[in-house]
Formats: structure tokens, sequence, C-alpha cells
């Protein structure tokens, strides 16, 4: 990545570094599954972001951190001069589901259900 005082001052420190550190997840994920981080592909991102937000091992990320993190993909791939369409359709239905799956009920309300239509 050329040094471009300009580009540097798009984003701000912290952004870069944290977008940085999604980069290196996903590279270390794209290489447990045997994948070229640098072919990307809906299926693949998909993948990727589908595993975050249902991970085994813990809670599973965020709708929003899922989001940071797909945000950091895509400056990565602009980074590279990889061309990455990350308004891609499947992707923005994907998230669509992850926010619904992940996003819990406001404060003080509660879930509409099979309990609730029978008091």
């Amino acid at each position: 990545m050329p040094d471009d005082p300009a580009r540097e001052d798009a984003f701000a420190k912290n952004t870069r570094a944290t977008y940085a550190e999604d980069w290196v997840h996903f590279t270390r994920w794209c290489r447990l599954k045997g994948t070229d981080p640098l072919a990307p592909s809906s299926e693949l991102i998909g993948r990727c972001l589908t595993e975050l937000a249902s991970s085994e091992t813990s809670r599973g990320l965020s709708s929003n951190t899922i989001e940071r993190r797909l945000s950091g993909l895509a400056w990565n791939y602009a980074q590279r001069g990889v061309s990455f369409d990350r308004k891609n359709r499947d992707l923005v239905e994907l998230l669509s589901g992850i926010k619904r799956r992940n996003t819990p009920c406001p404060c003080g309300k509660k879930r509409f259900g099979p309990r609730t239509l029978s008091r």
C-alpha cells in the first residue's frame, strides 16, 4: 500500500488500526478454510460473517460489529486495488437477517409470541 497522506487522513488512526485487525482476522479465517482472501466473493464473505454471528465457541458478535468488520474488509480490499461490492444483494440480505436474529427487543417491551396471545 503506497504512502499517500490524503488517503491516510481519510480515516482516523484508530479506524485504520481496527480495519487492519479485521483484515488479520479474515485472512486467518481464510487460511483455516483453505481459501484465498484476495479473491472475494459474496459467498466467501457471507460464510465468514455468518460464522461471526453464530460462533459456537462464544456468543457471536453483535450485528454492529459484524457490519464494521464488513466495512473493514471493504476498506482493505480497496487499499489493495481489489474490487469488492459490499452492497451486494446477498450480503445486504444476510446482514438484515443477522440484525433480526441478533438485535434484542427494545428495553421495556416484551416479545410478542404465543403466550402474549393467550392472555
